[in-house]
């Protein structure tokens, strides 16, 4: 979904059609109750953001064109990881968070 975003943004450039590529942590709401994915790793780590400031921060970055929006601080710092490791070793952590604690 990233790359597709990125590119429609580029894609995008000078015509006046705003693109913005949504991140979210860990985010406060009923979605991972009814996904069945309450019980993981990454659920139980750090408090949720509130879905409203999830959504104003989106709104914002896309009102700004902003090509992505990451939103709280430690998935800013966790995303700005990625670049330097392996995809093997990304992939693996993303599966290591997103399994059943």
């Amino acid at each position: 979904m990233l790359s597709f975003s990125e590119a429609l943004w580029k894609e995008a450039e000078g015509t006046g059609v705003l693109v913005s590529c949504l991140c979210p942590g860990p985010t406060a709401s009923k979605f991972r109750e009814r996904a069945g994915t309450g019980n993981t790793r990454l659920s139980r780590v750090g408090t949720p953001m509130p879905s409203a400031e999830v959504a104003q921060q989106g709104y914002d970055g896309w009102r700004a064109n902003q090509r992505v929006v990451i939103t709280g601080a430690r998935n800013a710092i966790l995303a700005s990881l990625v670049p330097f490791l392996p995809r093997r070793v990304v992939l693996g952590l993303v599966k290591s968070m997103q399994s059943p604690a």
